[in-house]
């Protein structure tokens, strides 16, 4: 029996066990079953599923960040009038916010005549959609719970992130921050 998961866009993907040249176990997802079926998550490994919807097993990095960091930036992007353009991704002690890079056919499309329900065109964005990093907090001081707030930069020169903002309170970085984002203000951050 073979170990599935399902991402974002509906794909399945199958776990497969394959052999590297040195004669160790390598493991994979595959859309289509290939190597020798696993029937088991491997011992210290985890299904990870990146913003863009690629699966892979990985072994998780250790993190300093709670459930109350990462629920206090979600609030924030719930509160953005645009929230259904952000996603969330946490990777070690870093809390980044993506952006939908793609146009909206649910928001764009459907007002010109389309033949598909609304619901059918949001589902169609979301599997379809492609994200871009565009901010993100890092847990800098792991004791007195300091976070670095950064913006993405896309000049030429600079194509990099930008420190906008630190603080012992993460809250105070997120409801400052997350409401520019979508807006031309979160380009004068600095």
């Amino acid at each position: 029996m073979w170990i599935t998961y399902v991402n974002r866009k509906g794909h399945i993907y199958y776990l497969c066990e394959g052999v590297t040249k040195t004669g160790k176990p390598k493991y994979y997802f595959a859309q289509k079953p290939s190597g020798t079926p696993v029937e088991d998550i491997p011992d210290g490994f985890q299904i990870q599923e990146t913003v863009d919807g690629i699966v892979s097993l990985v072994r998780p990095k250790p993190s300093q960040l709670t459930a109350e960091d990462i629920a206090v930036v979600q609030s924030a992007i719930s509160a953005h009038p645009k929230a259904n353009r952000y996603l969330l991704y946490v990777k070690g002690d870093e809390i980044t916010i993506h952006e939908r890079v793609n146009s909206d056919l649910a928001e764009i499309g459907y007002g010109f005549g389309l033949t598909i329900s609304r619901a059918k065109a949001e589902e169609y964005d979301r599997q379809n959609a492609r994200y871009q990093p565009m901010m993100r907090f890092t847990l800098t001081d792991k004791v007195n719970r300091g976070f670095t707030a950064e913006r993405r930069c896309f000049r030429s020169w600079a194509d990099d992130w930008i420190t906008i903002g630190n603080s012992k309170h993460l809250n105070r970085l997120a409801s400052k921050f997350i409401p520019k984002l979508g807006t031309d203000a979160f380009y004068e951050l600095f």
